[in-house]
């Protein structure tokens, strides 16, 4: 089990300012994000939020480098 969740900006040009946590909920803030606004536990599970700033996006294509430059 994780001690922390993990909050990462989604790619959403729907809504931006909006957080996926690790535990599965949404969150969307109007100005800055979760370390701006003061979130220090997760509403969704408790826990103390992780801020991971890289966008899903960034992960992902970082990770479709990696596999490609192995094959």
């Amino acid at each position: 089990p994780f001690k922390t969740c993990q909050w990462t900006p989604m790619d959403s040009d729907d809504m931006p300012g909006t957080w996926e946590s690790s535990c599965g909920e949404a969150w969307s803030f109007v100005d800055g994000g979760p370390a701006e606004n003061n979130y220090r536990f997760c509403h969704g599970c408790g826990k103390p939020v992780d801020v991971n700033e890289r966008k899903y996006s960034d992960m992902a294509d970082e990770i479709i480098s990696e596999m490609a430059a192995k094959w």
